[in-house]
């Protein structure tokens, strides 16, 4: 995040952390636009992005780079009123996303009379895993380590059940 109001308190990654206890705040009364950005360390194809706010930026874009230097704009807003935000992206491919806050929501974005920008959770969709069948020594050089199975012998089974395996 550009800023924070308080790094342990409420830190740039508590608006990731899966909590709903937590969330990110920006300092309060900011003089400019306020960054939070999201790298996903390898390219990802992006298909959704979802903010819940904890406290409204009325004015806000949401922007996806490939490249960490070429932003392309995939959302923009000067009027937001609704608490969650989904902005479909049509499965971009992406290395990082980044939500720019310009202007705090008159009251929702607001705190004892104070501007702030905060974010309950930011949430970035990747189309599911699917199913595949490779060559053992072609999987076991895969940085993903999810859903790998391997066949083993089993001394009895329904032969139902397996008819699809065999095939």
């Amino acid at each position: 995040a550009s800023n924070s109001a308080d790094v342990q308190a409420h830190g740039a990654s508590m608006a990731v952390d899966g909590r709903s206890s937590t969330f990110w705040a920006s300092a309060l009364d900011p003089s400019e636009s306020v960054a939070l950005t999201v790298d996903f360390g390898t390219p990802k194809k992006i298909q959704r992005i979802s903010i819940k706010w904890e406290y409204l930026a009325k004015s806000f874009t949401v922007s996806l780079t490939a490249d960490g230097v070429k932003w392309q704009e995939v959302f923009a807003t000067d009027s937001n009123v609704l608490g969650i935000t989904n902005v479909p992206t049509g499965l971009m491919k992406a290395t990082k996303a980044r939500v720019v806050m310009q202007e705090a929501h008159a009251p929702s974005g607001m705190i004892q009379g104070h501007a702030v920008y905060g974010i309950k959770k930011l949430a970035v969709y990747s189309p599911r895993l699917r199913s595949m069948v490779e060559d053992c020594a072609e999987a076991s050089k895969s940085h993903d380590a999810r859903d790998k199975y391997f066949q083993t012998y089993v001394s009895e089974s329904a032969s139902c059940s397996s008819k699809a395996l065999r095939s």
